[in-house]
């Protein structure tokens, strides 16, 4: 089954904001931080997520999970609770092996070069605004 990496990028605090309540603070940890750790850990219990985590120093969350496509992938991770607040990228992980048959190139090196050039297909959008996609949608 294919796999994705998905980054799922929660909003930062607003510099020039006010700061939450403590109340405010609980809540949102009550009603969306632990419930999404819940239903994280379920799907990982059930091998749709294979790995995943906060990087140190992020505001997001990133995971490795299996699916029968993009589309499949977001379908999931519709139903954990950050969704709503968090802008998700979606993108299929192709394995080493694929990238040198693609470039026809096997001597050592040849994958990085495959990727480079799937990296210019797939072409980079900005993270602007909050957004779900795929790296099959066409750049906006």
């Amino acid at each position: 089954m294919p796999q994705y990496l998905v980054t799922m990028d929660l909003p930062e605090a607003d510099p020039d904001g006010s700061l939450p309540s403590i109340e405010g603070l609980l809540g949102t940890i009550r009603k969306t931080v632990l419930p999404s750790l819940e239903a994280l850990s379920a799907l990982k219990a059930q091998g749709r997520v294979l790995a995943g985590g906060y990087p140190s120093g992020h505001g997001s969350i990133m995971l490795i999970v299996e699916a029968d496509s993009e589309e499949g992938a977001l379908e999931m991770l519709r139903r954990v609770p950050c969704w709503d607040v968090s802008a998700t990228d979606v993108a299929r992980l192709h394995a080493f092996e694929d990238l040198e048959e693609l470039s026809g190139e096997h001597p050592a090196g040849g994958g990085v070069a495959s990727l480079a050039r799937a990296r210019e297909e797939r072409g980079r959008q900005g993270r602007e605004g909050k957004h779900h996609r795929t790296g099959t949608e066409p750049p906006a």
